[in-house]
């Protein structure tokens, strides 16, 4: 499968987690893995608060948004701007970086065109495999 390419950054959450910047894959932390998968499912806006509280459920609040603020001074940043947004105290990934569920999403609907068809078994990918994230769950 081949998505389109018009954005910086493309985020992979299909059969397994993958940042990159065009050809480049980008490394980056468990924890800010953990934070950009969880701000795509999410889809709209996420609280700081909220967002550190899903991520770190067995933490102080204190602690858990340090921690929430350590995982956003370490991702990486592009060229054009940083993965994520932060406006008003929400959080959001960036609108510039692509994502193959909602691409493959809009592909399913028709309202997006990817490069090639998009074959069954990359749609029978899990998404996040091993992942035990409680905020997984029903999203699978």
């Amino acid at each position: 499968m081949k998505l389109a390419t018009s954005c910086p950054a493309g985020l992979r959450l299909l059969g397994r987690f993958e940042l990159s910047n065009g050809s480049s894959l980008l490394k980056i932390r468990p924890s800010g893995e953990r934070l950009l998968a969880h701000l795509t499912v999410r889809r709209a806006p996420v609280a700081r608060p909220e967002a550190a509280a899903a991520l770190w459920p067995d933490c102080p609040d204190a602690r858990a948004a340090a921690n929430l603020r350590s995982v956003l001074w370490r991702l990486p940043s592009q060229p054009q701007g940083a993965v994520v947004t932060s406006r008003a105290g929400n959080l959001a990934l960036a609108p510039e970086v692509s994502v193959d569920l909602t691409e493959i999403s809009g592909y399913l609907t028709g309202s997006t065109v990817v490069g090639d068809e998009v074959s069954i078994a990359v749609l029978q990918q899990d998404m996040l495999p091993g992942w035990p994230e409680s905020w997984l769950v029903t999203i699978r």
